[in-house]
């Protein structure tokens, strides 16, 4: 009995302590609570909303102001509303990488939460707690990249939508 009780002990202390593994899902989470707070901010810009809704407002101004017969007198301003058009194009497909940013964020959440009970209650193996650390570790970069390219974007976006605003604006002005 008391070589049965020898040998659970063995086996207990010889299961590895993953100390520096935890560590690594440490500095993961300490990156993933950044990244939710840079989307956090991103999430909150409204001058982007507001910029949306006067975009809507005058593409449907336009909508009926111009048909085959008045199209080619007014070529010049066709293109700077098709373009301004497009403007609303990439808003829209950044709304989208918006939701897919959470949604990836949310993934990494559980599975450093998972990571880490496991780790914890020793129930990894060393090999594949290297990988798994690995592939959050790329994971998460690709979403602090994603972010960053969204951050940006929104920049461009206001650029772009302040430099054509009075074009856009002039021709309503003509077209009243």
């Amino acid at each position: 009995m008391s070589l049965f009780i020898v040998c659970l002990s063995a086996l207990a202390c010889s299961r590895p302590d993953f100390k520096t593994e935890l560590q690594h899902v440490n500095q993961l989470d300490s990156l993933y609570a950044e990244l939710q707070t840079e989307y956090a901010a991103l999430a909150q810009i409204k001058q982007q909303d507001s910029a949306m809704k006067v975009i809507n407002a005058d593409l449907d101004f336009f909508k009926d102001k111009f048909d085959e017969t008045n199209r080619a007198t007014f070529r010049e301003d066709v293109a700077w509303i098709s373009n301004y058009r497009s403007i609303r194009k990439l808003v829209k497909g950044a709304g989208e990488n918006m939701k897919l940013a959470s949604k990836e964020l949310a993934i990494s959440a559980k599975q450093l939460k998972d990571l880490r009970q496991d780790l914890e209650e020793g129930n990894a193996e060393v090999e594949k707690v290297k990988g798994y650390i690995e592939t959050e570790r790329n994971a998460l970069n690709l979403i602090g990249k994603s972010l960053a390219v969204l951050d940006s974007n929104q920049t461009e976006f206001m650029k772009n939508f302040e430099w054509m605003k009075p074009k856009i604006d002039s021709i309503k002005a003509k077209l009243n």
